[in-house]
């Protein structure tokens, strides 16, 4: 056990590295595009982009089916439905993804007089780039199972890299298709790179039985993540739909930075889960069997996201003045959504516990209740004149709605009694709500809190005062916490 601990430790440093070098590599990309196209035009490219947050789920599950059952096979050394679980999967995805994203193209020469050109390249190329994601899915899927989180970094780590490159010469050569261009070619690098390190044999195989199979496991699955696709993306829908595309961009500018805060939860909720299912496969369907890849990750993920937002909240107003001044309107938008982050962020494996146990139903009503809420309130909103701001409002109460009820129900397969469900719930939840203490506190001195904009070298001297003293006064998060969860986490 303490083997495994260290190598999920180590994995989830090295993984989470990777993904931050990438996600800074994104978000230097991003600030890039920002800074060269307008607020309009990077609105046009959020707009388009919303396509991948829909199609990663065009397997119909059986991605899902493939991952949730090779694990489980691993854990139980079932050999033969390991392999034949993987052939029919593989070949079951690329030939119904190849058909949906040829759809989609088609489609686009039917309606190309009704929308800019902008947008039916996009969404042209962006298909493309969706099939590309399919296959990528596969092999970290592959790899996963064999805990090989290096490939997977160094494929993440190329992304990144090529992104970026790609980026400042085609944005600067033939800018928005540019942009779409360089998803394009970047994904292309990191597929190739994968193909090279995949070791498993592959038959092609169509099992009408075992894919039916695969889709009746992965298909609830996959209709958990479409919701929450569509949960994550109704604030953009909604103001493409009612608002307009440039401030669909202002509000689109704010969500590469909640991405770096997240970076280190998704990590270990990534290396964990398979995991989890192994323990699950293994002890005869026990949930309580995956308490401690969910229990202590949640409480260490809890603290880190809370510090991460408090940083932000400092951060964000230089960074818009200074790095992105045509965005400047969205900063009270960043922060109003920083609460959202948190709540997201913190429920990320209690999902992952009620997906292993195939809590679908009351998911599906939980998402379907913070679906509806974030339509009416989103709606209702726009309609009462609070622009994005008020989308801002209105996602977050969605958010913090949607992730009370998926951690109380997780909670409750752990413990007993609602008083002690709610003890255990708001032990996760405290790290915000002390951050948030020091933020108001902070912001109530007009020494830390400086409305006006007075120059460089004052402003970075302002902000490294803030963030020494915050950081010091977040110590306490870390010596109040429960040192058998600091020793467990650690070694």
């Amino acid at each position: 056990m303490r083997l495994f601990k260290k190598k999920i430790i180590n994995d989830s440093a090295f993984l989470s590295a990777a993904r931050y070098l990438e996600q800074f590599l994104q978000f230097t990309r991003g600030f890039i595009i920002a800074r060269l196209l307008d607020p309009t035009l990077f609105g046009y490219l959020s707009g388009v982009r919303l396509l991948l947050r829909f199609t990663p789920q065009m397997h119909l599950g059986a991605l899902h089916g493939m991952t949730r059952d090779l694990s489980i096979y691993k854990g139980a050394v079932d050999n033969n439905n390991f392999e034949e679980s993987k052939n029919n999967a593989i070949s079951f995805i690329t030939i119904v993804s190849a058909f949906i994203v040829l759809g989609i193209i088609v489609y686009t020469f039917f309606v190309h007089d009704k929308y800019t050109p902008y947008t039916i390249w996009g969404i042209r190329v962006f298909a493309i780039v969706a099939f590309i994601q399919q296959l990528i899915s596969i092999c970290h899927a592959l790899l996963r199972v064999e805990y090989r989180f290096t490939n997977i970094s160094i494929s993440q780590i190329i992304l990144g890299i090529s992104s970026l490159a790609l980026a400042v010469i085609l944005v600067i050569w033939i800018g928005f298709y540019g942009a779409i261009l360089s998803f394009f070619i970047a994904h292309l690098l990191s597929l190739a790179y994968l193909l090279k390190k995949i070791r498993f044999n592959f038959m092609f195989e169509l099992n009408k039985t075992l894919i039916k199979k695969l889709i009746s496991v992965g298909a609830p699955i996959s209709f958990f993540y479409f919701n929450s696709r569509i949960l994550g993306g109704l604030d953009k829908l909604m103001i493409i739909s009612f608002l307009s595309v440039k401030e669909l961009g202002y509000y689109a500018i704010a969500f590469p930075f909640f991405d770096l805060i997240t970076r280190i939860p998704l990590s270990v909720s990534y290396i964990a889960y398979p995991k989890m299912l192994e323990a699950y496969g293994s002890n005869d369907s026990d949930i309580k069997s995956t308490q401690r890849y969910f229990q202590i990750p949640t409480e260490i993920n809890s603290a880190i996201i809370a510090i991460g937002i408090g940083i932000l909240f400092f951060c964000i107003k230089y960074i818009f003045f200074y790095l992105l001044p045509r965005y400047v309107e969205a900063i009270i938008v960043t922060k109003i959504l920083l609460l959202a982050i948190f709540f997201s962020g913190v429920s990320m494996l209690a999902v992952r516990v009620l997906v292993t146990q195939g809590s679908f139903k009351i998911l599906f009503v939980f998402q379907g209740a913070a679906i509806l809420s974030n339509i009416i309130l989103n709606y209702t909103s726009i309609k009462m004149g609070y622009g994005i701001r008020g989308v801002a409002t209105a996602t977050s109460i969605s958010y913090i709605m949607y992730s009370f009820l998926v951690l109380h129900r997780t909670l409750s397969e752990f413990y007993e009694g609602f008083s002690n469900i709610l003890i255990h719930q708001l032990r996760l939840y405290w790290p915000i709500l002390y951050v948030g203490l020091i933020l108001f506190s902070m912001s109530s001195i007009n020494y830390f809190h400086v409305d006006a904009i007075r120059g460089l070298r004052v402003d970075m001297l302002q902000l490294m005062i803030n963030l020494v003293v915050f950081l010091i006064l977040t110590v306490p998060l870390f010596v109040l916490m429960k040192r058998e969860i600091l020793r467990e986490f650690i070694f």
